[in-house]
C-alpha cells in the first residue's frame, strides 16, 4: 500500500538551517517507494520552495508528487486525506496540530525538539513514534506503516480521553510532566552537568529564534502594511495632481 506523508507548520517552526530541514525531510519521503505524494500545508518562502522542486527535480522525482497548500483557514481538510501519515513540524512542535491530526485518526511522527522544548511530550501516551533524526525517524516511519490500524486506532482514543476526561486528562498531563522533568533533569540537565558549551548554544539558538521571529512579525504587522499605504497614497496624490493639470 502507498501512502501520502503530510508536514504542517510555516517557515517559523521548520527552520530551514537545521539537521532536520524540511526541504530534504520531504525529499527523503518521496525517495521512500512506500510513499506516493506528499503535501505540505503552511507558508514557507518562495525561495524554499523553489529550492525544494529543484532538490526533487535533480533526484528524478516528478514534481507532481509534491503538493504545496500555503496557509489553510482551516486543519479540518485532514479529514480528506485518511490513510495518510503526518510528519511535525521541525525543530519547533505545533502540540495542537498534532492533536488536530490524532481527531481525524492520523498518526503522527512527532520530532523531539530536545533543548528547544522541554515539556512537549507530556501529552504524549508513548514516545514509540517520537524521532530525533533522519534516520529515526524513518526507521519509525516503515514501523509505523506495518502497525498503521493501531496507532491510528490507539491515537484516535487517547485524543478522546485528552478531550472529554477533563480530570484525568488534567491528572496525566500533570504526572506526566512531572516525571518527564525528573527524568530531563537528572539524565540531561545542561545545568546538573555545567556543560558550558551546551549552554551558551542553548542561549545562543534560543535568542536567534526569537529575534528572527520578531523581525518577522514587525515586518507583516506594520512595515508591509505601511509600504502599502504609502504606495497607495503616493498613487492617489498622482492622480489628482494629473487632474488638476
Amino acid at each position: 500500500m502507498n501512502y501520502t506523508t503530510i508536514t504542517i507548520g510555516g517557515s517559523n517552526k521548520n527552520f530551514f538551517f537545521s539537521k532536520v530541514c524540511l526541504e530534504f525531510l520531504i525529499l527523503n519521503c518521496l525517495k521512500n517507494k512506500n510513499v506516493k505524494k506528499h503535501i505540505h500545508i503552511g507558508r514557507i518562502p518562495k525561495f524554499r520552495i523553489m529550492f525544494l522542486r529543484l532538490i526533487l527535480l535533480s533526484n528524478g522525482i516528478n514534481k507532481c508528487k509534491f503538493v504545496y497548500m500555503n496557509q489553510v483557514k482551516s486543519l479540518d481538510l485532514l479529514s480528506n486525506y485518511q490513510g495518510s501519515i503526518v510528519i511535525s513540524s521541525a525543530p519547533i512542535i505545533g502540540s495542537l496540530t498534532i492533536l488536530h491530526c490524532w481527531k481525524f485518526r492520523l498518526p503522527v511522527l512527532v520530532y523531539d525538539p530536545q533543548i528547544y522544548c522541554l515539556n512537549f511530550p507530556t501529552f504524549l501516551k508513548n514516545e514509540e513514534l517520537v524521532w530525533k533524526n533522519f534516520n529515526e525517524l524513518f526507521y519509525k516511519f516503515d514501523f509505523l506503516i506495518k502497525n498503521y490500524k493501531k496507532y491510528s486506532a490507539e491515537y484516535y482514543e487517547h485524543y478522546l480521553f485528552l478531550k472529554e476526561n477533563k480530570t484525568l486528562a488534567n491528572n496525566f498531563l500533570l504526572d506526566n510532566a512531572k516525571r518527564k522533568y525528573y527524568n530531563f533533569n537528572k539524565r540531561n540537565s545542561i545545568y546538573c552537568n555545567l556543560n558550558l558549551f551546551t549552554i551558551i548554544y542553548t542561549l545562543l539558538s534560543k535568542s536567534a529564534y526569537l529575534i528572527i521571529k520578531i523581525c518577522f512579525l514587525l515586518f507583516y504587522i506594520y512595515l508591509k502594511p505601511l509600504h502599502k499605504n504609502i504606495i497607495k497614497s503616493v498613487s492617489k496624490f498622482l492622480k489628482i495632481n494629473s487632474r488638476n493639470k
